[in-house]
């Protein structure tokens, strides 16, 4: 007896709790807000970021210009500089892969890395033999593989071991390295270009809510992003942090770093982070994804942990003495890089078990998957 009045009290306390309102632990996906980030991401974070790559892509070409025009020694560091600020520029946007970038094969012809061995050395070191005029016309560039089309061909003309402003002057072939230089440069600016204006064209249809190549729907666009912001969190864990490294300090593979010849390999992990960062946080006064979650305390908590996750891999690679491909290598150096590591799969942890859940993002397929 005493049981069943139990469980007639738990009963009807049950059905008055179902009654009550209840703040929700998890977001309840809502398209029209969905819609509204959309809309605001592409205006305060896409569009500034691919504005500043067209920005420094046509600079490039530009200094190129001046430089294959008349090679100096002060020329060359010119131009390198120039390269400096555009791979500044991509490394900003890498994150942006889903949409414009994936077209036309744009994010591989832009960087065509992780490279298979000797691919690019290879076919780069022919073109330079041919010195074939006619790959320098408008848009021939374009139709060639995507290993010498982009910022990867430019830093092996601009910064392979021993290349001086002597290499650019000269005989007919040694002209043709500048000439190529500056062909490759116009490409770039021509993919850039082509990706900024792929977002502006998607802007109003995102903010509207309507189809888009992101996503049938709102929902299923931010869903789209999120999983490719996963993505490229595993490419920085796997593809630039975990293949130089290795197992340990005699299986490191310092060759296999990301910008090789120009020592750039940590600051691209470093403005990859940061991209995330800001794309999860939100940038210019415009929404992240954290706008996205539950106003109660476990949308706060995710905020906090979310921002001080990045932050601490931030200034863990920060902290890394460089170039990477040194560090891997050295006992101390090493030591941070690991730790760094650490860092940044905790950031992801972050990102798979505490916001997402949350924001009730179904994460979709992984363009790493199967590699």
């Amino acid at each position: 007896m005493r049981r069943r009045i139990v469980l007639g009290l738990m009963s009807a306390a049950a059905a008055v709790a179902a009654l009550l309102p209840r703040t929700p632990a998890f977001a309840a996906r809502q398209s029209d807000k969905d819609a509204a980030f959309l809309g605001g991401m592409v205006r305060t974070h896409a569009l500034p970021r691919f504005d500043a790559l067209v920005a420094a892509a046509n600079t490039y070409v530009e200094t190129l210009d001046r430089f294959a025009a008349g090679p100096t020694a002060a020329g060359l560091e010119e131009a390198r500089a120039a390269h400096t600020k555009v791979t500044d520029a991509w490394a900003s946007v890498q994150h942006l892969r889903p949409g414009p970038l994936t077209m036309n094969l744009r994010a591989d012809r832009m960087s065509f890395w992780p490279e298979r061995p000797g691919v690019v050395q290879r076919q780069i070191g022919q073109i330079l033999r041919d010195h074939d005029p006619k790959l320098l016309q408008p848009g021939a560039l374009a139709r060639q593989s995507a290993a010498v089309q982009g910022l990867t061909v430019l830093e092996r003309l601009l910064f392979d071991e021993g290349v001086t402003a002597d290499n650019f002057t000269g005989s007919e072939a040694k002209k043709y390295r500048g000439q190529l230089a500056v062909a490759a440069a116009r490409n770039i600016a021509a993919i850039a270009t082509e990706a900024r204006d792929g977002w502006k064209e998607l802007e109003a249809p995102l903010a509207a809510g309507q189809p888009t190549v992101l996503g049938p729907t709102a929902s299923e666009a931010v869903n789209t992003l999120y999983s490719a912001a996963i993505t490229a969190m595993q490419v920085v864990i796997d593809q630039k942090l975990m293949a130089p490294l290795g197992g340990g300090i005699e299986d490191a593979k310092p060759m296999v770093v990301e910008a090789l010849r120009s020592g750039r390999s940590l600051r691209n992990i470093a403005l990859n982070l940061e991209g995330l960062r800001a794309l999860l946080m939100g940038e210019h006064g415009g929404p992240g994804f954290v706008s996205l979650l539950p106003a109660n305390d476990d949308g706060a908590t995710a905020k906090q942990a979310i921002d001080e996750s990045f932050a601490a891999a931030i200034s863990a690679v920060e902290a890394i003495p460089g170039p990477l491909d040194k560090a891997v290598t050295d006992p101390t150096s090493r030591k941070k890089t690991e730790s760094a590591l650490r860092l940044v799969k905790a950031a992801r942890v972050e990102m798979l078990g505490t916001l997402a859940p949350l924001l009730d993002i179904t994460l979709g397929f992984n363009e790493l998957d199967g590699d």
